[in-house]
């Protein structure tokens, strides 16, 4: 039997009347739009929430930040017993940039620094931006740091009261608004305190291992090549594809080789090259490099030998050939060592950059030599004043520079240094492109050949003892957060 639900018809839906349908539609809207309603009243419920997780975020961020905290509990580096943390990194980072820019605008543009831009920003070598050099600067001076804390400490170094109170005339100038958001004051204590005891125990390891004469009389003795100085004139006839043949470099140089006096050999080069065609003035500035000065072992063995010979006198010359050129030398004088005395010097630089202008920084120059004169009047007296005024990186040491020898300096500095006349206790101030220096005169030093082995076997000394201590005192860096440094800057 055939199923009776599949055959039975649907019966169409009863027709209501269109003023029912028209009620019921308005109810569905009605129901519609409030459900619309309940759905965006809880969207905007959670929109807000968000917004106000977020101010509250951006609010607890921004605290944190002020607080210090994020700079405090990241470790730049360590040893067994010291930390120095992000807060400090950007204490002694301030510190280098300061130094660095009180160099002088002069000498900023020419290392290629735009001081009125960001050191992010300026490139120093490939993808190294001048930001980065500094910063590496204060890893590596850092990490030596950490090695003479530990040693000081193991030998129970402290500070002296005298110490004590250069810290805390360093403390009451400073500002810390010129470093991160949340650097404190402690940060700068711990930081200034540290480097003053490792610089206190550098100076130990720098006394411990100070040569003598003797040792100087003995390297010298074996490496007198090395500090004999000679004093020459030469000029050289390059031979090349494109210009002369060996032959016509050879036969000029023979010309040349004739002359027995500096002024005869100045004129024959002068003439050879206007001949030639170059310009006069470009002529005469050729000429003035002729004058060559330097270490007798820098000049290669055949000129060495030629220039030592008991033969040899002031006014000889001598021909050196090579593939590329035939060299004429003559002798001014013959090899010795340069027994131009060094000279110790104090100074204290008001900058330029500091001050604002060249005038305002000869005003404060006058007024801190006049409060020096005011007062004891004495060495001890200077070096406090320039750890207190001096924006030279010598500042720390009292402005102090030992076996200061001729040309080091700028040429105003090297002039009052070198002056006939100068003698112990000389005050005075000098300008030079990075602002005015108040001058004090220590004393005439070592003769230049023997502050110049001095220098390097002390060096050596103190190198041999700091490589002792690294073994002993290792430091662990953190490279990570010594990048987060930049960015807090």
């Amino acid at each position: 039997m055939a199923n009776s639900k599949k055959l039975k018809k649907q019966s169409k839906p009863k027709q209501l009347p269109a003023h029912v349908e028209k009620k019921r539609e308005q109810e569905r809207a009605a129901a519609k739009k409030a459900k619309r309603s309940r759905i965006w009243k809880r969207i905007g419920i959670a929109a807000g929430a968000v917004v106000l997780a977020g101010g509250i975020a951006w609010g607890a961020i921004f605290a944190v930040q002020r607080s210090g905290i994020l700079l405090h509990n990241r470790v730049a580096m360590s040893s067994e017993h010291f930390e120095v943390n992000n807060a400090m990194m950007d204490y002694y980072y301030v510190e280098l940039e300061k130094s660095f820019f009180a160099s002088g605008t002069d000498y900023l543009k020419r290392i290629g620094v735009d001081p009125n831009k960001s050191l992010k920003e300026q490139k120093y070598q490939g993808d190294t931006t001048w930001f980065d050099y500094l910063m590496q600067t204060v890893t590596s001076n850092n990490e030596q740091m950490l090695v003479l804390l530990e040693e000081a400490t193991a030998q129970g170094m402290t500070l002296d009261d005298t110490e004590k109170a250069d810290l805390e005339q360093k403390l009451s100038q400073i500002n810390l608004k010129d470093y991160a958001t949340g650097v404190r004051m402690e940060d700068v204590r711990k930081a200034v305190e540290y480097s003053l005891i490792a610089t206190k125990y550098s100076n130990k390891i720098l006394a411990d291992t100070k040569t003598k004469e003797s040792d100087w009389e003995a390297y010298y003795a074996e490496h007198a090549d090395d500090y004999l100085q000679l004093d020459a004139m030469s000029y050289a006839f390059t031979i090349s594809e494109e210009g002369m043949t060996a032959e016509e470099a050879m036969e000029q140089a023979k010309l040349l080789d004739q002359t027995t006096s500096k002024e005869a050999f100045e004129t024959w080069v002068k003439q050879y090259l206007t001949g030639t065609g170059v310009a006069e003035d470009v002529a005469a500035q050729t000429v003035e490099k002729c004058k060559t000065t330097g270490a007798l072992s820098s000049f290669g063995d055949e000129v060495t030998a030629w220039a030592k010979a008991d033969t040899t006198k002031p006014g000889d010359t001598y021909i050196a050939q090579s593939d590329t050129a035939c060299k004429v030398y003559l002798l001014l004088s013959k090899p010795a060592r340069d027994e131009q005395l060094t000279v110790d010097i104090r100074h204290i630089l008001l900058s330029t950059e500091k001050c604002g202008s060249a005038e305002a920084a000869l005003e404060r120059a006058k007024a801190v030599l006049e409060e020096w004169k005011n007062g004891a009047a004495n060495e001890a007296s200077f070096a406090e004043l320039a750890k207190q005024y001096s924006a030279d990186g010598s500042a720390s040491s009292g402005g102090l520079y030992e076996m200061v020898y001729p040309g080091e300096m700028v040429e105003e500095f090297d002039q009052w240094c070198f002056d006939e006349s100068r003698k112990d206790g000389d005050t005075d101030i000098v300008e030079t492109q990075y602002g005015a220096h108040v001058m004090y005169f220590v004393k005439h030093s070592l003769p230049k050949w023997e502050a110049d082995i001095s220098g390097k076997l002390d060096n050596e000394g103190y190198k041999a003892a700091y490589d002792e201590l690294v073994k002993t005192h290792p430091v662990t860096k953190n490279d990570e957060n010594i990048a987060k440094v930049a960015n807090e800057r």
